[in-house]
């Protein structure tokens, strides 16, 4: 009885200003929080291949000349992933 009491709350409770849940939504989260992860491996592979011995065979210039794209581009992705975030989020309906 408490459960059928709890459903008829939430079917008939005001739809605006909800947080929007379509199909397509999930994809777009999911989408967005691979983005962001992906920007931690570009500017890590950009300090990695500046800073790390690993490379140090290798001439500081070509280093710079990988790492340097890496880290514009990971900028790049910072600025495109907060507005990903901040739509897929934090957006609600009617706004």
């Amino acid at each position: 009885m408490l459960v059928v009491k709890f459903v008829t709350i939430c079917l008939y409770l005001p739809r605006t200003k909800q947080l929007t849940m379509s199909r397509g939504s999930l994809y777009d989260k999911v989408m967005t929080i691979f983005s962001t992860t992906m920007i931690f491996f570009y500017m890590g592979l950009a300090y990695l291949i500046l800073f790390s011995s690993l490379f140090s065979h290798v001439d500081i210039t070509f280093r710079a000349i990988f790492a340097i794209p890496l880290v514009l581009y990971g900028g790049y992705r910072i600025v495109t992933s907060y507005q990903k975030i901040k739509e897929n989020f934090f957006e609600r309906d009617g706004d």
